[in-house]
């Protein structure tokens, strides 16, 4: 299907979205033209910065029941295959909405809008998430980004010579899994320190490293060979995924803040049971927001 992408720029930077999945595709810093954000290779990773929703990751066998019925979901839910319309355009900001159909009944019972706005501020770039309840009963979902970044930065660096920096210093365990769901089990990534050593290896083994006990809400990519950096902000996210795909020494991260998680292996069909799972009132409305700044 051929879109038009939407662009917003400033004297600092540029975007650009598509409105198939509401994707960010590009972000641009100026005079310099550098690509910080994944542009997309079926040899690792083939889309961008895809938005979740109503699910992350796998549900436990792929389906989960709601009202003595059950529905199938496919990985981190529906949004980011569906054609967003553009319901407000700004010189620094463009809102994407899109609200159930037929489709999503199919799979989701619920009857909602999901509007998702980009906002540009010097060489920062907001996104905003806003899911609304219009269902008669209370609607269950989760939420969360998941922008994959160019690293390293710079060409003829290394991935070990990255680093993610936090805002305080943690002690972090990664959830563990087996046939892709959580075990229940943890491994110490991280013990009373601010800074977390990239390499391929940190993905090899268990993917995706997930974490629910992160005191921060930033966090910096940088580099120990290039002044360049992103700081990555996250307020009130209650789950952070970090990932790049496993055993290819792929040249990307991806910092997914979530409202959600994946399946554990002794989840319960019910979708109110999920761990992570929100629960929203009939005619409410849910807003989440994280923040990217570049320094180029």
């Amino acid at each position: 299907m051929n879109t038009e992408l939407f662009r917003l720029e400033n004297n600092r930077i540029s975007i650009d979205v598509n409105p198939i999945g509401a994707e960010l595709y590009s972000i641009k810093t100026k005079p310099d033209g550098q690509e910080w954000l994944w542009q997309g290779d079926k040899r690792y990773f083939a889309q961008r910065s895809p938005i979740l929703f109503p699910v992350i990751g796998l549900l436990k066998d792929g389906v989960y029941t709601f009202n003595g019925e059950q529905y199938d979901m496919p990985l981190h839910g529906f949004a980011h295959h569906m054609e967003f319309a553009v319901s407000d355009l700004r010189p620094d900001a463009v809102t994407f909405t899109i609200r159930d159909d037929a489709a999503t009944q199919e799979v989701y019972p619920f009857a909602f809008q999901l509007d998702v706005t980009y906002r540009i501020h010097g060489a920062s770039v907001d996104t905003h998430f806003a899911g609304s309840n219009e269902s008669a009963h209370t609607m269950h979902f989760s939420i969360g980004g998941h922008p994959a970044f160019n690293v390293p930065f710079a060409a003829g660096d290394c991935y070990d010579d990255n680093v993610i920096e936090f805002a305080q210093k943690e002690r972090l365990e990664r959830r563990l899994f087996e046939n892709r769901l959580f075990t229940g089990e943890r491994r110490l990534i991280l013990d009373n320190s601010r800074t977390l050593e990239l390499s391929h290896d940190l993905f090899f083994t268990d993917k995706a490293v997930v974490l629910d006990d992160v005191k921060s809400d930033v966090l910096w990519i940088k580099s120990r060979k290039s002044p360049r950096s992103i700081r990555f902000e996250f307020p009130g996210f209650p789950y952070l995924g970090l990932w790049s795909t496993p055993g290819q020494h792929a040249p990307f991260l991806c910092i997914e803040p979530w409202y959600g998680i994946g399946a554990d292996r002794n989840d319960k069909p019910a979708i109110e049971l999920k761990e992570g799972i929100e629960a929203l009132s009939s005619g409410d409305t849910f807003r989440c927001a994280y923040r990217v700044f570049l320094n180029a």
